[in-house]
Order: C-alpha cells, then structure tokens, then sequence
C-alpha cells in the first residue's frame, strides 16, 4: 500500500513538474482569441469582447514566480508607453488563487505596477493553455492571436511596441 502511495506522489510530482515547465497549449499565432470575462483588483468586469479593435497585452504572470517579478518592470514600461493610446490593453492576468507568496494587488501597489490585473485568472489561464509563466499573449483589434511568447525581458519592450505599432498601422492607426 505505501509503494502505491509513494508511486501516486511520484507520478503527480513527475506531472506538476513538466506539466508547470513546458507542456503549454492553446491557441497560438493566427488563432482566434478564446473569450473571457473577469474581475479586475477594482471590481470591474474585464471582458476580451469588449475589448474588440483594440490590441490587448495579456500578461499572465504570478506573485510566487520569480521570472514574472524580474518581467514585471518591463510590463510597467509598456503599459507607460502606451498608456496615452485607448486603441492598447495592457492586462496582468494573474494565475494562481493561491496567496500565500503574495496578494497581487498588494503585490502591484508595492512596487507601482499601475497597469490592470485580473487577481483571478486562472480559468483565463487554463482555458489559453497557459502552464509556463511568464507568458504573453497579443490579441489584435480583430480577435486574432499576433504573437504568443514564454517570458519577458527589457529588449521585448522595443520588440512587442513594434508589433503592436505595425498592428496599429495596418488598421489605419
């Protein structure tokens, strides 16, 4: 009987380990968004279908994940630079409920993070195929996925501000 509990522990750590490392699905570039709606750390209703013809930065992210902190300042950055243009959502969508490394909101406030976060997303997270965190999500004003990618860095600032420029662009922005 222990050999079964021992093996059961072994198999479940064997799938939290890669399933957390790796092993992320969902849809991708050139797929249409999946729909969503949340509450952000204000109370409000944030739904990606409202949202429509706007280009929207998905950041899912948590508090306990030591690569989404070091990201963090760079979501800041781009938030900032586009904080001026209503045609751009930069969102934290926060993955976990789990609070003991850290409330997000407290987490945001503490460090002057302004962009919006939804505290609750991991449904958001689960229903995108999101396992590996950091990871970024760029829904352009059609619907569609632009780009998905796995972390985040200073030199993605300038690269993710190009696509969305070029996005922008290409609708007549």
């Amino acid at each position: 009987m222990r050999s079964i509990k021992n093996f059961g522990l072994l198999c479940a750590s064997v799938v939290l380990l890669f399933g957390v490392a790796g092993c992320d699905s969902g849809p991708g570039a050139g797929d249409q968004a999946l729909s969503f709606a949340a509450k952000d750390a204000s109370g409000e209703m944030v739904s990606l279908d409202d949202m429509q013809g706007k280009v929207v930065v998905l950041d899912f992210w948590a508090t306990w994940c030591a690569r989404c902190r070091l990201a963090s300042p760079y979501v800041q950055q781009l938030h900032e630079r586009y904080a001026a243009d209503d045609r751009v959502e930069v969102i934290g969508v926060h993955w976990d409920t789990d609070y003991s490394k850290g409330e997000p909101g407290e987490y945001m406030a503490e460090h002057g993070y302004t962009y919006p976060i939804i505290p609750d997303g991991t449904e958001i997270a689960k229903t995108y195929g999101v396992w590996t965190l950091p990871q970024f999500i760029i829904v352009g004003p059609d619907g569609k996925i632009i780009l998905r990618q796995k972390g985040f860095g200073a030199e993605d600032v300038d690269a993710f501000a190009k696509v969305i420029d070029e996005t922008l662009a290409g609708q007549g922005g």
